[in-house]
This record gives structure tokens, C-alpha cells and sequence, in this order.
């Protein structure tokens, strides 16, 4: 797999997996680890290892932990205390705090008193004898300020481990001194970091009181594992927050959710962009020094502490794996502003990540620090369309760009979920990157057919590339039911589209569902380890279809689908008998094999070189309509008349050489034909035309097709006489021929299940015939009964019979002159119409008029067949002159030709119930032994 690509098995093996680096371990040897890990996780106890339970009290705490928390409540105590002492604060902080408490206040629903500005609104939190809803914001914001005080102190005393940095005085009550001191500005260190600068949330300067609790906090600080860290953030939490964590809130389970997203983000790129053309991300691994790269990310929405959380605990659990790609995430509130807290709290969180992971790996910590931020920034800045200035970059004010997007809509289960979404992709279309990717967490399906007309605009601009569902996933919590991943069109990308498609026709993804039961978090690794496992097992080739059962609980599932009206077409389809359903789509894999099983397979153009070897069969895949591709195979020789009229721009020519000693090319017609064979070639073709061969190679064709049991004798004797009859080619089906006919397709039904593949040769062959009979008999079907009159076997039998001129006198043909002038007779015939008119007793009579230039000259009065051989007759008399027509035109007997008609008409009907029970046995064929 792509050496750039990190995956969620070597977090659980210990190992870096990379088929492209000479240190990456075997590929057995690696799977033997991750088997052992797998089994190891089934013996352990059916119930959470409880890294923490929320309905535990803190006292589990680490010792390092319990001391800090101590401190803690003293510095909140401290926060409080200095807030008041606040002579004013400034505007350009007041302002932000005035938005954030409408905002709180509007979400309780509080009422709250009229307040004329924001100066009103910072004398009552300065009054003791403030309302309720106050003292409840304040309380929130003061618990905010401790919890980014906290993480900078953190900041500061990771740092200082790096260089042996001492931490003084200065450092403790103003940890963005300590900060400017190691990243200097003009220094090849620089880097702004919001968080470390005079924010809403980091005006707090210690009291003198408090230093030697904080210099003690310090010495504790890097003793506190991450998990015990986030605990001390939830001490920090506000009252009504902290009664919404007495539900089971495990941070296990946050560190494998983090795990399921880090996947998403860096392990299933990298396949998209294999198999689906989706655009290669570059330049990410630009830093040579560590040779790891910054990989931009923006998280929006919904649960955004849960996902901050979960995160930041997945990549605290795993730095010890050399990366390639950090994700550097960003999370952006609703009404996000430069003041908002999580981005900060976010950033601070990133900022001490990496600095760990510079000690894991023992880089040149400060260094390794500045060169991430830097490529973030440079990343987030540097794109295509920008133009290069020959100024500091650092000056100029970019719009931010990403490498990945997660919009969280998980628990929006009302109508309100379509128009956020849809809204927040528009919006968020020129936050990304040509070559990024967007993920949407959705609580509901977003592909049905009432929101077509919004999911047309959105794929004017996006390209769905792959969805997964796991809505049957039970207990799964906070991982969302249906998860989209877009990607822009931009640059020229186009990866489905074609010459001869509209926006969109082509619009197929990827589809992949999970059900089971998650019954403890062990289970959400075996999950994140078999999506792993699916992407390097098929990373060269991708299968049509794709199942597998993780356990007695789980069941992996893929295959490729097409948007049609704002629906997938296979993937929402409940039906039993389409070829995805998850029972259905069990047997199709124990039934079938790859194509490539039955044949050898060479691309052929018809060169010189290739003539010679003669390849007995030719299959076309014939792309010219990009909503149905067909498959077709034919007589190897018949490749000059095919590609001649097919031609080389959407259709595509295999040599087949059969593995197989005998083998009927009539079987694979058929099964192309056939309800599921379609199916098939729609799922195994439906992402366009790229590695055409290789999804040829790994089509689905019906085991049975490799042959069985030999037809005994005394049936072959039995069918011989009218096969040999068939095999004459007179296309005569006599009463007692259609009876013999009947009577072999009974014996043929009872034999289809236990000699399948020879009863589909037979049968294809009897269906053939009789098409070919249909066909010569002559009989059309439209809007009324008629005869194809450029039929041979038609004409040869109208010119037979007796022949009569149709003026003057035809008993059978009544003509009607509208002129008055003879000269007007020798006016050319340009146009005809038949229609039905008006006659005696309002009884419709057909009529054919005779113009020219619009202009009916003379109307025709017959019956519609007789009138029908009229027509098709001057067709071919168009511009000769009427009255020419009128005397040399000679017509059968009307009676003549309705009994020849009734005759082919009742054999046509006999020969199409032929047909259809002949149809009706093949296809219980394929139902029979792929379905059942």
C-alpha cells in the first residue's frame, strides 16, 4: 500500500504498515500479530476495561492526578476571585463575552432582563446580587478560563522538558512570556498560535497567593497521563455539564471511537484514490527533517468536545507510531470568532500532543514543534489557484484551506438535518482544498428521491465518493448511522464523468455497511481492524462484490453503486431479489466465481501482431451509455465488423482464451442478459472505465458454468430429433412442431436442477431459434396490429397474391380527389398522413392523405392494414406525381392480406408464449443455483 498511508491495524499491532519501507515487518508476520491481538481481545471480559466511568467518583485518579486536582479547585477559586477584581474589561474582549452569554442564554431558554449594551451587561456580573442565569454563565466562563489555564501550564512544562527549560515565576503566572521566549518571533521557530495569545479566555495572571501551589502543579503536570488529564478537564466543567456526564461516558470508548475517525481520515484516502480516481493528496509530507507531515483538519457541527476528546485520545494512545501524515485538527463552534474556546482548548491540546510525540520519537523537540506548525500553516495557505507573492506569506490574510472537513450532524433526527447540511457543503466547498475531502456525519439518509432536486445542485459541485452505513450497527453511541465522503470538482477532476455523459450520469461511490452488535468497545477495534484489513487485502484490486463476517456479531459488506434521482440505486433497494441484499449477496458469493476463472483475458486492438493469435472469442464492454454498460461476447473473427460499428471510444475489446475444455459461450450471454447478470456488470462497471481489465478479471459469473454432470443418453436421444430440426434453419413452425416444442421445454424445466448448465445451452439455443422464427415471420408490435412490410418472407407472399389497380374501382380502397384542378394531379407527392377520421355514424374511418407542400390532394379510404401496405409501399415513391402514382399502383386483396395476417399473427403469438416459457426457464436457472 501507498508508504504514505497509516493504518488503524499497526495501532493495535504496535506496528507501522507499509509495504514500501524496507522496516515494515511481513506481511505475515503482521497479521500474525494482529490475529494474536484479535484473540486476545475475544478472552477478555465481555464488559469495558473501565478506564474511567463518570458514576465512579474521581478518587481512581492517579496519586500525580488527585494532588493536581486539589489544586485545581483552588485555582478555579483563584479565577473567580481575580475575575472580580477586573476593573473593566476590554472591548475587544467584552464584546465576544456579551455574544457568548446571548447565545448560552437563548439556548436555556432563560428569560433575561433587558440589557442595553454590553457595559450594562458587565456591571451586573460584577454585582453579587445578580439573577440566576448570570451567576450560571459566570460560573461556565470562569471554569473555561481555569480549564485553558490548566492546559497552558501543561504547554509550558512540556516544553520546558524538552530543552531542560526552568520554569520560573514569569512562566507560571504568564505562560505566553515562557512561550514567545522559546518561539521567537523572527526566529526560524516562529509561529502564531492563537492560543497562546491575550484571549477572552487568558486574561488570568495567578495571584501571589497561589504560586506555590501552582509550582507544585507544574512538577505534577507531566506525571499525569493524557486520560487523567481530560478527567481533571471535566472537574472543570460546569454544573449542569458535569449531571450530563453521570451517564456511562468511558474514556475507552472515546480512544476506540478516535481510532474509527482516524481511519476515515488517513487510511481510506489512499484507497479512494487507487480505485475511484478521487484527487491525490500532495504535498503533505513536506517536513525532511522528521519526515512527517501536517495533514490540515476541520471539525464542525455537532459533539464537538466527544470528537476533540476522542481524538486527542486515540493519538495520544498511538504516538509511539511513526507517522507520516499528523492530522492537526481545528474545531469550529456554530458562531465561531476568534475568541470562541474550543479552537483554543483544541490547539492547546495539539500543541502538548506533538510535543509528546517528539519525545516518543526523540526529535529535536522545539524544532519538531515549529516545523509542524509551519507546514500546517503553509498547508492551509498554499493552493493552486493562489498566485505566488514575492511578500512574507505570513502577512497576507488567506482563506484557510483543508485537507479534510467533518461536518457532525449525527443527532439532528428532524426535517432541519437536509437543509444544515446541504448549506454547510455550499458553504464550506471553498474551505477545501482541490485535493481534500469532506465526511458527513449524518443521523439520517441523505440520498432519497423527495431532496433530488438540492442533491442535483450539490453534485454540480461534489463527487460522492463513498458511503457507509451503520445504521444496523446497534450500540454504537456517538459513531454516526450514515457517513458520506465528497470530494470537490475542481482542477479538472472528473473521475466518472465522460465525453458522452451529462453531469449526472456516472455519479457512482462506493458503498460499505457494517451490522452487528457492539457489546464492548473491543468490538469497535475489530471493526476499525477488518475496514483496515479490506483496504490493503484489495488495494490493487478492488472486488465487485465484497462479505465477509467479522464475527458471529459483525458483517462486512462492499460493492460499487450509481446515483440515480438522488438515490443509490442498489444500496436502498429492499428487495429480496437484487443482488445487495445482504442474504442474497451471501449466496451470489458462494455460488460464483471471477471471470477470470473461465477465461485468459487480453486486451485486443485488433493489431497484426494480435490477429496471429487467434483468439477463439471476443467480449466488448460497450460503454456508449454510461447508466447501462453491456457486455457481449462474439466469434473471435467478427472483431473488424464489431469495432467498425461500435468504435474505440467508449467500447472496449478483450481476447477471451477458455481455461475450460468445452465450454458454451452461450452460458455468459445468457447470464449478461439476465436480471442478476445485469446487476453485475452494473455494480462490477459502475465506476466508469477505469481498470477496465481488472474489474473484467474480477466479475462474478455463476460456478455451475464450470460444467457437471453429463445429460444421459436417453434424454439426449429424446431432444436429438428436434434439435435436429431446429438446426435446419427453415424457420417453420408447424401446430405439431409448437407441440413438440412445449413438451421439450417441460422435460428441459425438470432437469434444470441437476444439469444446469447444459439445460441453459439447449435452452439458449431453442430461444434463439424461435427469435429468429418472430423475426421472419414479419409481425410488428406498436400502437396497432400490422406486418413489417420489408420482410421478405411478407413481401414474397403479398406479391403471390392477386394484385388489383387501386383507381378506379378497388372494391377494397375508396379514393377521394380534394382538388378541383387537373393540373394540381401532376403536382409531386412530398408528404403523407394516416390518421383516423370522422365517417357515417360518427364510426372512425382510416384515411391516408397524399400531400404536397401541406396540402391534401387525395385521400385514401381502407382498412388500417391495407393502408399501412400503401404506405410503406410510396415511401418509396416520394416525388413522382400523383396522378402517376394513382395509375400504376397495384394493391393485394384486402381480404387476402387480413387472413395472411391472422394466420402469422396467431403463429406469432404461439411462438412469443414459446419464447417466454423458454425465458422463464434460464432465468430459473440463475435463481435456482446462485440465489437458493
Amino acid at each position: 500500500m501507498n508508504k504514505n498511508l497509516f493504518t488503524a491495524p499497526a495501532w493495535l499491532s504496535g506496528s507501522f504498515l507499509s509495504s514500501a519501507t524496507d522496516q515494515s515487518p511481513k506481511m505475515s508476520e503482521l497479521l500474525l500479530s494482529l490475529m494474536q491481538h484479535q484473540e486476545k481481545a475475544k478472552t477478555e471480559e465481555n464488559t469495558p476495561v473501565p478506564a474511567w466511568d463518570s458514576r465512579a467518583s474521581f478518587e481512581d485518579l492517579s496519586a500525580p492526578a488527585l494532588a493536581a486536582k486539589e489544586v485545581l479547585a483552588k485555582v478555579l477559586e483563584d479565577v473567580c476571585q481575580e475575575f472580580q477584581k477586573l476593573p473593566q474589561m476590554p472591548r475587544h474582549f467584552l464584546n465576544p463575552l456579551y455574544e457568548e452569554f446571548v447565545a448560552y442564554a437563548n439556548k436555556l431558554e432563560a428569560n433575561v432582563p433587558y440589557l442595553s449594551g454590553n457595559l450594562e451587561f458587565w456591571n451586573i456580573l460584577k454585582n453579587e446580587k445578580r439573577e440566576t442565569v448570570f451567576t450560571h454563565f459566570l460560573d461556565n466562563y470562569t471554569r473555561k478560563v481555569a480549564a485553558i489555564f490548566l492546559q497552558r501550564l501543561r504547554l509550558v512544562t512540556t516544553l520546558s522538558s524538552l530543552d531542560n527549560f526552568k520554569i520560573g515565576k514569569s512562566a507560571l503566572k504568564n505562560p505566553t512570556n515562557f512561550f514567545l521566549k522559546v518561539f521567537k518571533k523572527g526566529s526560524s521557530r516562529e509561529f502564531d498560535s492563537k492560543a497562546m495569545q491575550s484571549s477572552l479566555y487568558s486574561w488570568y495572571r495567578p495571584s501571589d497567593n497561589i504560586l506555590g501551589d501552582l509550582n507544585r502543579l507544574a512538577q505534577l503536570l507531566p506525571q499525569i497521563p493524557s486520560h487523567d488529564i481530560l478527567r481533571l478537564s471535566f472537574s472543570l466543567r460546569p454544573s449542569q455539564q458535569a449531571k450530563a456526564q453521570n451517564r456511562v461516558y468511558e474514556l475507552e470508548y472515546l480512544q476506540h471511537y478516535g481510532s474509527f475517525l482516524t481511519s476515515l481520515l488517513l487510511s481510506l484516502p489512499p484507497f479512494l484514490e487507487q480505485h475511484l480516481g478521487s484527487p491525490k493528496r500532495t504535498g503533505v509530507n513536506k517536513n525532511q527533517r522528521s519526515g512527517m507531515g501536517a495533514l490540515c483538519c476541520k471539525f464542525i457541527g455537532q459533539k464537538l468536545t466527544t470528537t476533540m476528546e476522542s481524538h486527542f485520545l486515540s493519538q495520544e494512545h498511538h504516538k509511539h507510531i511513526p507517522w507520516k501524515q499528523i492530522i492537526c485538527p481545528e474545531f469550529k463552534e456554530a458562531n465561531d470568532t476568534e475568541e470562541s474556546f474550543l479552537p483554543q482548548y483544541g490547539e492547546l491540546l495539539f500543541l502538548c500532543f506533538i510535543a509528546e510525540l517528539s519525545k516518543e520519537h526523540q526529535l529535536p523537540g522545539l524544532d519538531f514543534i515549529a516545523d509542524i506548525m509551519q507546514d500546517l500553516k503553509t498547508r492551509q495557505t498554499d493552493c493552486k489557484k493562489r498566485q505566488a507573492s514575492f511578500f512574507d506569506r505570513s502577512s497576507l490574510n488567506f482563506d484557510q484551506q483543508y485537507d479534510a472537513i467533518v461536518i457532525n450532524f449525527s443527532h439532528i433526527e428532524d426535517n432541519s438535518l437536509y437543509p444544515k447540511v446541504f448549506n454547510t457543503l455550499h458553504k464550506e466547498r471553498n474551505s477545501l482544498r482541490p485535493d481534500g475531502l469532506i465526511y458527513v456525519f449524518s443521523s439520517q439518509k441523505l440520498l432519497v428521491p423527495s431532496k433530488n432536486k438540492q442533491i442535483s445542485q450539490l453534485l454540480k459541485k461534489y463527487h460522492l465518493l463513498c458511503n457507509l452505513t451503520l445504521k444496523n450497527l446497534n450500540n454504537r453511541r456517538e459513531i454516526a448511522p450514515y457517513i458520506y465522503v465528497f470530494s470537490p470538482k475542481s482542477c479538472g477532476f472528473a473521475p466518472f464523468a465522460s465525453a458522452s455523459s451529462n453531469e449526472q450520469a456516472g455519479n457512482q461511490c462506493l458503498s460499505l455497511r457494517i451490522s452487528g452488535d457492539i457489546k464492548n468497545f473491543q468490538d469497535i477495534n475489530s471493526i476499525v481492524y477488518e475496514l483496515e484489513n479490506f483496504y490493503f487485502d484489495n488495494f490493487q484490486s478492488l472486488p465487485s462484490l465484497f462479505q465477509k463476517e467479522i464475527s458471529e456479531n459483525f458483517l462486512l459488506e462492499a460493492f460499487s453503486d450509481t446515483i440515480i434521482e438522488g438515490k443509490l440505486l442498489h444500496f436502498t433497494n429492499k428487495d429480496l431479489s437484487r443482488v445487495t441484499h445482504p442474504v442474497f449477496l451471501k449466496k451470489i458469493l458462494k455460488n460464483c466465481l471471477p471471470f477470470e476463472q473461465f477465461f485468459s483475458i487480453h486486451n485486443y486492438k485488433g493489431t497484426e501482431q494480435e490477429e496471429k493469435f487467434n483468439y477463439p472469442l471476443l467480449l466488448i464492454i460497450d460503454a456508449r451509455n454510461q447508466e447501462r454498460i453491456n457486455l457481449e461476447i462474439v466469434h473471435g473473427s467478427q472483431f473488424k465488423a464489431k469495432s467498425e460499428e461500435y468504435g474505440f471510444v467508449f467500447c472496449h475489446y478483450f481476447g477471451l482464451i477458455p481455461k475450460l475444455k468445452f465450454i458454451d459461450p452461450n452460458l455468459f450471454k445468457e447470464f449478461f442478459a439476465s436480471d442478476i447478470g445485469k446487476q453485475l456488470i452494473d455494480i462490477t462497471f459502475g465506476h466508469g472505465v477505469r481498470k477496465i481489465k481488472q474489474k473484467l478479471s474480477s466479475m462474478l459469473i455463476p460456478r455451475f458454468f464450470l460444467g457437471g454432470h453429463e445429460l444421459p443418453l436417453a434424454i439426449v436421444n429424446t431432444l436429438a430429433p428436434l434439435l435436429q430440426e431446429l438446426e435446419k434453419d427453415d424457420f417453420s413452425f408447424t401446430p405439431e412442431k409448437i407441440i413438440r416444442m412445449e413438451q421439450s421445454l417441460s422435460l428441459l424445466k425438470s432437469l434444470s436442477a441437476k444439469y444446469p448448465d447444459k439445460i441453459l445451452s439447449l435452452g439458449s439455443f431453442i430461444k434463439d431459434k424461435i427469435q429468429l422464427a418472430v423475426a421472419r415471420l414479419g409481425i410488428k408490435k406498436d400502437n396497432y396490429s400490422s406486418l413489417d412490410f420489408d420482410n421478405s418472407k411478407t413481401m414474397m407472399a403479398i406479391s403471390q397474391m392477386g394484385l388489383a389497380p387501386i383507381y378506379p374501382g378497388n372494391p377494397d380502397a375508396f379514393v377521394e380527389f380534394h382538388t378541383n384542378k387537373r393540373s394540381e394531379l401532376e403536382f409531386p407527392l412530398t408528404s403523407m398522413k394516416l390518421a383516423e377520421e370522422d365517417g357515417l355514424n360518427n364510426v372512425n374511418t382510416p384515411c391516408l392523405r397524399l400531400k404536397n407542400n401541406d396540402k391534401c390532394i387525395v385521400a385514401i379510404y381502407s382498412s388500417r392494414l391495407l393502408l399501412n401496405f400503401i404506405q410503406n409501399l410510396l415511401q418509396h415513391a416520394q416525388g413522382a406525381s400523383l396522378s402517376k402514382i394513382l395509375l400504376s399502383l397495384q394493391i393485394p386483396s384486402g381480404q387476402e392480406l387480413e387472413k395472411f395476417y391472422a394466420i402469422n399473427s396467431d403463429q406469432e403469438q404461439k411462438l412469443s408464449n414459446l419464447l417466454k416459457q423458454t425465458g422463464q426457464i434460464l432465468s430459473g436457472i440463475f435463481t435456482q443455483h446462485i440465489a437458493d
